[in-house]
């Protein structure tokens, strides 16, 4: 009987030091997710800096982009949107162009990436993220879609 009774004994001093355990690791779960919530970086507004779209004039827009967004970040004008091709046709190797504006209309920089998916069919919608070297003095931004090696294609703003 005292057998028992000390493996009784262990298993409630074993239970005693599980349970005392236990709001430590909770208080320690608790802080790790405060922390996570904490270390998040916060959405960075957009900035109302306008996007003027150029294009070839024709009869029928090529493409139509919206979704367009402009944000600056540690020396980085970032412009992202999508494309969607409102032809009959497919068009490949689409690629989208940003150029900084002065107030005087001079060109402070420019940078261009290849629209994701590279080629576009008919109704199908693409998707760009520029990131430009900014300078304060930027004012405005051109923004320009065209077949690479091509002419710059007839675009218009899509629903934003």
């Amino acid at each position: 009987m005292s057998v028992y009774v000390m493996s009784a004994h262990r298993w409630s001093a074993q239970t005693d030091r599980a349970m005392r355990r236990r709001p430590a690791i909770l208080l320690c779960l608790a802080l790790l997710a405060l922390a996570a919530t904490l270390a998040r970086p916060a959405r960075r507004p957009q900035l109302d800096i306008p996007v003027d779209l150029e294009g070839a004039p024709a009869l029928v827009d090529t493409v139509e982009v919206s979704a367009i967004t402009v944000e600056r970040s540690s020396g980085f004008a970032i412009v992202t949107g999508a494309v969607r091709n409102t032809t009959g046709r497919n068009v490949p190797s689409t690629e989208a162009a940003v150029q900084l504006l002065s107030a005087d209309e001079g060109s402070l920089g420019h940078a261009a990436v290849v629209v994701k998916p590279t080629s576009l069919a008919p109704g199908a919608t693409g998707s760009f993220r520029i990131v430009c070297p900014d300078t304060q003095g930027a004012e405005r931004m051109r923004l320009t879609v065209r077949e690479i090696g091509g002419p710059i294609l007839s675009a218009r703003r899509g629903s934003d």
